[in-house]
């Protein structure tokens, strides 16, 4: 088991399990609006009858559906797993990234993650390296609401199974450029961001960026 593990296993973080027990938003409800806008967009000239001497247009359909129907069908294929582009100590990438969102509910700050492993704590089967975790609290009802936002979290960050873990101490949050957000994926930036080592006394900055899709 990685030491990003065991280092919440020997840290009280209360509210991540708050963020894991909630149901988070899926990519369903994107992908049905993505294929009912390319279908409308298709079709919805499809009825108009031919004129003589008027050369017929095969895609007469309105450009501002059309143009919005493939940027979400880009955004889904190109996004894929997601990936993490970063710098803490050396380069940290990895091919993929997801994010899960809780909004607050009953009093409690929402939750927003960003983590290379679609677990928090996963099977050491499933454990993904480079593992990499961003996780803040937030008080925005929708993923929409975060677009553009800075907001204070904590990043975790583990090259390998053998390699110390860069953590932000709970005490000293670290600040995090919400680049973009919306239901299908979320951009995240920070810039020199102070990580201790959570096992040693080395201290790193970290730079980069993660695009995580949502879960």
């Amino acid at each position: 088991m990685s030491r990003l593990h065991d280092f919440f296993m020997e840290n009280s973080w209360p509210a991540l399990t708050i963020g894991i027990m909630h149901t988070t938003f899926t990519r369903s409800c994107a992908a049905v609006l993505v294929l009912f806008l390319s279908l409308f967009a298709g079709c919805s000239c499809s009825s108009t009858p031919a004129v003589s001497g008027v050369t017929k247009n095969d895609n007469p359909a309105p450009a501002p559906l059309q143009d919005l129907a493939n940027v979400l069908q880009g955004a889904a294929t190109a996004m894929g797993t997601g990936n993490v582009e970063m710098n803490v100590e050396g380069e940290v990438k990895a091919d993929r990234c997801f994010a899960r969102f809780t909004p607050p509910a009953n009093g409690r700050s929402g939750v927003l993650q960003l983590m290379t492993n679609e677990k928090l704590n996963p099977d050491i089967r499933d454990e993904h390296f480079p593992a990499v975790l961003l996780w803040a609290e937030v008080q925005a009802a929708s993923l929409a609401e975060l677009n553009g936002q800075t907001i204070t979290g904590h990043l975790f960050v583990q090259r390998d199974v053998n390699s110390l873990l860069y953590a932000s101490p709970p005490s000293k949050p670290v600040a995090i450029k919400v680049a973009s957000a919306s239901a299908l994926a979320v951009t995240c930036e920070v810039r020199d961001a102070e990580l201790p080592q959570a096992d040693g006394d080395k201290l790193a900055k970290a730079n980069g960026k993660l695009v995580a899709v949502v879960k």
